[in-house]
């Protein structure tokens, strides 16, 4: 809703940091981290293109997001959890970054099928295939402190997503 902060983990493109951007006006921020430098120029071009001012884009990095501190309402991780090769330290940084009553969604996919050929090892081997169970994000999120709120819920095939809340 208008005037809320929100971290897009991951952002790619910047597709979602647009319309979560959109979405907040004004009066709210979006916060957009990406680990890629070409993907953070990409972040800054969308919204710039998009004429918005309420983007915030931070580089992050392996073991942390270099959000701010209780920085945001709400954090969004679509399609990333299964890159994370240091989802403990991730976790407990967005648990930080997160105001007490603040919600954290992961959208994620279960490892199986053809992507199993073109994951990277390092997560591969540790979830099992190219992707993250869902009893691991949720066993790997609560270990931080999170509050377990809704889901795992099935998308469309191996999508699924869960809701946390930060006590």
């Amino acid at each position: 809703q208008p005037g809320t902060r929100v971290a897009d983990l991951g952002a790619g493109d910047g597709t979602f940091t647009v319309a979560l951007a959109r979405r907040v006006g004004s009066s709210g921020r979006v916060y957009a981290t990406e680990i890629d430098d070409e993907q953070l120029a990409d972040i800054r071009q969308a919204a710039t293109e998009a004429e918005l001012s309420n983007v915030t884009v931070i580089k992050g990095a392996i073991s942390r997001t270099n959000l701010p501190g209780a920085c945001c309402d709400a954090l969004f991780s679509r399609v990333v959890y299964h890159h994370l090769t240091e989802s403990a330290a991730i976790n407990a940084d967005v648990f930080r970054a997160i105001r007490p009553g603040g919600r954290l969604l992961i959208i994620d996919f279960e490892p199986g099928g053809i992507m199993n050929w073109l994951g990277r090892a390092e997560t591969a081997d540790r979830h099992g295939g190219h992707g993250t169970p869902k009893e691991t994000v949720v066993r790997e999120v609560t270990a931080a402190g999170f509050q377990l709120m809704r889901g795992p819920e099935s998308w469309r095939g191996r999508t699924y997503a869960v809701l946390f809340r930060r006590p």
